[in-house]
């Protein structure tokens, strides 16, 4: 619940946490957001009787949500490249396997569901300040713009190559 109440001194601690316990925290959090999923959307629709679509549904729709976090956090070490700061990608993967820790939460309630980006995004703001030790202007380029335009190219290049996905 750090990342909620007290997110920067939440960031501080794990600072020095390696890459693996992130990982572990990425993946749990993926599992959390299909577990979710499949209860909130897939089971009230089959009687609390997952059906193997749902299942799947959910599942790629998980795996989908974990692809995007992984190229975003490549965009952002690409964000923190541009901007002269010379980091290990381990930190910067990090920062995003802790900033997307609302999805699984919020996601699905109705109001929060819209806002959890922005909290995310707000978290990986703070983790890049904390584990990368940047300028509060450079922090808002990487972890704000460089996320946006991101997936704007995505977006584009998905609707380009692939007609109809969107």
């Amino acid at each position: 619940m750090g990342f909620f109440s007290e997110p920067t001194k939440t960031f501080s601690r794990l600072r020095d946490n390696p890459f693996d316990t992130a990982l572990s925290h990425f993946f749990l959090v993926l599992i959390t957001f299909f577990i979710i999923n499949l209860v909130t959307r897939q089971l009230p629709a089959s009687a609390f009787y997952p059906t193997l679509s749902g299942i799947t549904s959910s599942l790629i729709l998980a795996v989908a949500n974990g692809i995007l976090w992984i190229f975003l956090g490549l965009a952002v070490y690409l964000g923190l490249i541009i901007i002269g700061t010379r980091t290990d990608i381990g930190k910067t993967l990090k920062v995003i396997a802790y900033g997307v820790s609302p999805l699984a939460f919020f996601a699905f309630v109705p109001v929060f569901g819209v806002l959890w980006p922005l909290w995310g995004l707000g978290l990986v703001y703070l983790g890049l300040r904390e584990f990368h030790g940047i300028s509060p202007g450079k922090a808002v380029f990487v972890a704000i713009i460089v996320p946006i335009l991101a997936i704007i190219l995505l977006w584009f290049m998905l609707s380009t190559f692939w007609p109809g996905i969107l």
